[in-house]
C-alpha cells in the first residue's frame, strides 16, 4: 500500500505513514455494530520534488 501511494506521489515511501488502531469496546464500532474510516492527508510540494 504505501510503495503504491509513494508511486501516485511521486516521492520516496520513507515520506508515507500508515497507522491504524481499533475501538475497542468503544460505542457502536467497539461493539462490531458499524465500520468507520478516518484518512488525514497533508501535502507539501518542494522544490526537490518538482519535475
Amino acid at each position: 500500500m504505501i510503495a503504491n501511494i509513494a508511486q501516485d506521489l511521486k516521492t520516496h515511501t520513507s515520506n508515507i505513514s500508515i497507522k491504524a488502531k481499533t475501538a475497542e469496546h468503544l460505542g457502536a464500532i467497539g461493539r462490531k455494530e458499524g465500520v468507520v474510516a478516518e484518512v488525514v492527508c497533508l501535502i507539501n510540494r518542494t522544490k526537490n520534488e518538482i519535475d
